[in-house]
């Protein structure tokens, strides 16, 4: 092994050793991949809505319905002041994104299911937004980039989980399950979240961890 690969598998040993020892870092991991299992499993869910409707084109017009509160929710966010507990807050726009997922299980019809398609997607921007800010505050100094990357990997990680589950539950019963599987998984993030809210409000750690040495 060359000198270069022996340093930078040093270099990432400590800085995955470095964001396993910031406890808010591990919480904005888990929730990161929470949500995106339960938007995978909205997606997916989504379409299969489209086609059992017999208008497949229709999905665009859901998709839209969902995205485009979340830029407006976005753009009125990123004027206002930061939260002052951003901890709570995220909490409550996970909790209200699980609640609202959850309800679109049991929408007597397509008209019900965008309305409350809209009220989920506009807490997404604020949501995400909150989650990212965060970062600076848990992740150990030197880390923040390779938290970042570790959350968009746990994001993406949970997208694919949440489309194969949701896959697998429609095909056996229908949107309906899809969504309420992703409902269930948003409260159980938002549960997971409010008990480990004082680890978002911890300081990140200045101190680093010393690799070991490569042999």
């Amino acid at each position: 092994m060359s000198i270069v690969g022996v340093v930078g598998a040093g270099t990432m040993g400590t800085g995955i050793a470095q964001l396993a020892a910031a406890a808010g870092a591990r919480t904005l991991l888990l929730v990161a991949a929470g949500v995106g299992t339960t938007y995978g499993a909205v997606e997916v869910a989504l379409t299969a809505v489209a086609e059992h409707d017999g208008r497949p084109a229709l999905l665009g017009a859901l998709m839209a319905i969902w995205g485009l509160p979340s830029l407006v929710a976005g753009l009125y966010v990123a004027r206002r002041p930061a939260p002052v507990d951003p901890a709570r807050a995220l909490m409550l726009y996970v909790t209200a994104v699980a609640a609202s997922t959850a309800l679109l299980a049991v929408a007597p019809s397509l008209w019900t299911l965008s309305l409350l398609l809209a009220a989920s997607g506009a807490f997404a921007a604020p949501m995400f937004a909150t989650l990212y800010g965060l970062v600076n505050t848990v992740a150990v100094e030197g880390t923040v980039t390779e938290a970042f990357t570790w959350l968009g990997s746990g994001l993406f990680a949970g997208l694919g989980l949440g489309g194969a589950i949701a896959g697998m539950l429609i095909s056996a019963s229908g949107p309906s399950a899809a969504f309420a599987a992703a409902g269930v998984v948003g409260l159980v993030g938002a549960a997971y979240l409010a008990a480990r809210t004082a680890s978002l409000r911890q300081p990140s750690p200045s101190t680093s961890v010393t690799p070991s040495p490569a042999v």
